[in-house]
């Protein structure tokens, strides 16, 4: 019988009747190989890039080795294959070669040990398709304490340990990243196992406290901590979470600050009320009172807020204070620039309360100005107020003050209000509008009933240029203009005006020039009977004359009709009938009744082309004759076409439309180009047939 190996280190197994006279020196070499196998130390020296670890049946080998410590002087990262790769193999490695070894048993999963560094592999013997892995590649589990002993121990994670954690005996443990560049920072994260996130939640919590000392109770409560809470329910977009703050005096440590996921700070209150960025609440107590207050030790510093202390004499740049006698003060530059008193007096830049003023701005060494500032399209108000007035403004009920001054910024007006109504207006040039705004050009516009007036016993005036001009209400209700202290002008009682002339019972308006107009009946009488112009008179309104027509005449009241427009609005023209002229320019009267000349010059028109309407639609045209609705006998006869016909027919080109688009009119002066076309393609209709005649002759 022959001997037989052991699957994993080849120890002989010596079969009976085998290694007659040698079966003692092969005893030995087992023996040497199970020494290897447990607690051997194998040195393994690398050079290249490449090693074979061999375990041979029977001999002693480097494989056989339980640890091994790589040394000598690869020249790159350092290949070492496990053989043969059926046999499983457990090894401790230490890595001193100074090069990166790389251990493989086939086309399986390899381990990789950086120099330096030390593993425990494990082989599994799977054959061509063999794999090395490491036992701590993944978890490892102590059910007891784990121990560094060193004072200055380091625990290293990574391939390339760049992150440590260190022991100092002095300083506790240090956190560190070996990693260099730049956003490389040590990075530590608290992560919670729930997968199912609610409001409320705590993801991490770091809590401080001291250990029991054995007596009281407060040595073993927890002293202080930071909570990561969540602020709803966490979803693929949403992670809201706040940072709470515990403190702890007598009892286990409960939140004092909390920073919310907008980056508020509430300080003394749990949740935001607000969009302030701090929140200072003090609830506590039964008179509660959030307060800041700064106190070097120095008499300068009273209770409140400053802000921006100077290094040598710590007075306040900025300052809140609530000092003496309760009287709040308002500092800069440790300087009073307000002040409120115990009555709810403010005093600005003045230390001096007068009882009847609740707000006074004193300057003692130059003038005092107070400044409304606004935008571009806004106002400056200042209003004025009853309670009444504050209840509806509370309410809604209403939008302003019953008394404002304002300043619209967008036109540069000042207005000033009154009973809840502008009442008066000062716009960009000064101009000053009572009951309205001013007109433009007007220094002074009084509306809405407004006065003026200068008393007199009797008379109501306005008078400029020591009386040279004059606005004047005598006694008998006659309000006269005057020039050079002489009457212009006068509306008398009944509202008519008089020009130039002291009899107003003619016409509501009487212009005369030389005082004798005679005009009688008419709303507007205008007449010049005296003068280099002639006699001519331009009226309107005689019902029994003209009926309501303006009229303008040549010889007085009842000269000759010159223009007329009447009432219903016709235009008319008497001399126009008879008066004649050989041109080519003729009048369109459109439907605006604005007059148009009518051309034809080419350089009037644009976009000349041929016309392509002819014989065929003049010839389906209706000729008609027809009576006018308007005419005044209403036996006139007419003839011509109907312009819904022609529309019908494609001839829009000749057709006039009224606003609503409807045919209304026709163009018969332009038709003259239709039947010239017509004419055209009859002639060259008679042209064909003239020289076929004479072909047929011929």
């Amino acid at each position: 019988m022959t001997s037989t190996y052991t699957a994993n280190n080849g120890i002989e197994k010596i079969a009976t009747g085998d290694q007659s006279g040698t079966w003692g020196e092969t005893t030995n070499t087992n023996f040497d190989i199970i020494d290897r196998a447990l607690n051997g130390v194998g040195s393994i020296t690398l050079s290249g890039t490449s090693h074979t670890l061999t375990t041979t049946d029977g001999s002693l080998t480097e494989g056989m080795f339980k640890v091994l410590s790589l040394a000598g002087s690869p020249t790159g990262t350092n290949t070492i294959t496990i053989s043969p790769n059926d046999q499983d193999k457990l090894y401790f490695v230490k890595n001193a070669s100074g090069q990166s070894a790389v251990f493989s048993q086939g086309t399986g999963a390899n381990v990789t040990i950086p120099n330096g560094n030390a593993d425990i592999i494990f082989a599994d013997g799977a054959g061509s398709g063999a794999a090395v892995s490491s036992l701590f590649a993944s978890s490892v589990n102590f059910g007891d304490n784990v121990t560094l002993n060193s004072d200055d121990a380091v625990l290293g994670f990574g391939a390339d340990t760049d992150v440590t954690i260190t022991h100092d005996p002095d300083d506790g443990l240090f956190f560190k990243s070996t990693a260099t560049g730049d956003d490389n920072p040590f990075v530590l994260t608290i992560q919670t196992g729930e997968t199912d996130i609610a409001a409320d939640d705590k993801l991490g919590v770091i809590n401080f406290q001291a250990p029991d000392e054995g007596t009281g109770t407060d040595a073993i409560l927890v002293a202080a901590g930071i909570e990561a809470i969540s602020e709803g329910d966490f979803a693929a977009d949403s992670n809201a979470t706040s940072l709470a703050f515990k403190t702890a005096s007598s009892a286990a440590a409960d939140e004092k600050v909390r920073i919310d996921s907008d980056g508020r700070m509430q300080i003394g209150v749990t949740s935001a009320t607000n969009n302030a960025l701090l929140t200072i609440k003090d609830s506590g107590s039964a008179n509660p009172m959030a307060r800041v207050t700064f106190d070097s030790g120095n008499s300068n510093v009273s209770n409140g807020v400053s802000v921006g202390y100077t290094a040598a004499t710590f007075q306040p740049d900025f300052e809140i204070a609530n000092g003496d006698a309760g009287i709040i003060r308002f500092s800069t530059n440790d300087t009073e620039a307000l002040r409120i008193d115990t009555s709810q007096r403010v005093n600005i830049n003045t230390t001096a309360s007068i009882s009847s003023f609740p707000l006074h701005v004193g300057n003692s060494s130059g003038n005092v100005q107070v400044l409304l500032s606004a935008g571009t399209n806004f106002n400056s108000t200042i209003g004025f107020a009853d309670p009444a007035d504050l209840t509806a403004l509370a309410a809604g009920s209403a939008t302003e003050a019953t008394g404002q001054i304002v300043y619209a910024h967008n036109g540069d007006q000042l207005r000033f209000h009154t009973n809840g109504t502008q009442q008066m207006t000062i716009d960009s040039s000064g101009a000053v509008g009572i009951g309205t705004a001013p007109a433009g050009g007007t220094a002074l516009d009084v509306r809405n009933d407004g006065v003026i007036q200068v008393v007199s016993t009797d008379t109501v005036q306005l008078i400029a240029s020591n009386g040279g001009s004059q606005l004047k209400n005598v006694s008998n209700n006659v309000f006269l203009f005057g020039t050079n202290n002489t009457e212009r002008m006068r509306i008398d009682a009944d509202g008519r005006v008089g020009i130039d002339t002291t009899t107003t019972t003619r016409a509501v308006l009487n212009i005369d020039t030389d005082g004798t107009n005679t005009a009688t009946g008419y709303g507007i009488a205008l007449t010049n009977t005296a003068g280099g112009g002639g006699t001519w008179t331009l009226q309107c309104g005689d019902q029994a004359v003209d009926n309501g027509a303006f009229t303008i005449r040549d010889t007085g009241i009842s000269g000759t009709t010159r223009l007329k427009i009447t009432a219903a609005g016709i235009f008319v023209v008497p001399g126009a009938y008879n008066t004649t002229i050989s041109s080519a320019a003729n009048v369109f009267v459109g439907s605006s009744g604005i007059l148009y000349r009518s051309t034809s010059s080419r350089r009037y028109k644009n976009s000349i082309e041929n016309a392509t309407h002819g014989l065929t639609e003049l010839l389906a045209l209706r000729p008609v004759t027809y009576k006018g609705n308007n005419d005044d006998d209403g036996n006139t006869v007419f003839g011509g076409l109907i312009a819904e016909e022609v529309h019908d027919a494609g001839l829009t080109e000749f057709v006039q439309y009224n606003d609503d688009d409807e045919p209304d009119a026709l163009a018969y002066g332009n038709m003259v180009s239709l039947c010239i076309k017509a004419i055209q393609e009859q002639q060259e209709t008679i042209t064909k047939l003239e020289a076929r005649i004479a072909a047929l002759e011929s």
